[in-house]
């Protein structure tokens, strides 16, 4: 009854026609994350960054301070470089964490790493 996100566990029947999934568990993010999310990744294209963005992000980084860390992949046509934040920038992987941070980089840039795999967060 919330716009909330939620994680929803199940199995898909990909022998049916539509496609049906099944679910078995459903629980509310906020719920899990602090348990299951191992560390924050942010996709950053190099041209989304200027002085206001950073100064914009390390504000939200640091209001959502926690116990998770957070690594920076920045991206280039010519390939991708990877910036682990220290200790002083461990977060709070919330989904109001990541909406903030996706509003900064116009795009879908924060992913959550849930037991060993990549969960983008969708705006």
């Amino acid at each position: 009854t919330s716009d909330e996100p939620l994680i929803i566990h199940g199995a898909v029947n990909l022998a049916e026609d539509p496609k049906k999934f099944y679910p078995n568990k459903i629980g509310l993010l906020k719920d899990e994350s602090d348990e299951r999310v191992t560390s924050v990744r942010v996709s950053v294209p190099l041209k989304q960054l200027n002085s206001y963005s950073l100064t914009q992000m390390k504000t939200v980084l640091l209001s959502y301070r926690g116990s998770v860390p957070i690594h920076f992949i920045f991206e280039t046509p010519e390939g991708r470089a990877r910036l682990s934040l220290d200790d002083n920038f461990l977060v709070n992987p919330s989904p109001q964490m990541a909406a903030k941070i996706n509003e900064i980089m116009n795009a879908n840039s924060v992913s959550f790493i849930i037991d060993g795999k990549v969960e983008e967060m969708r705006q």
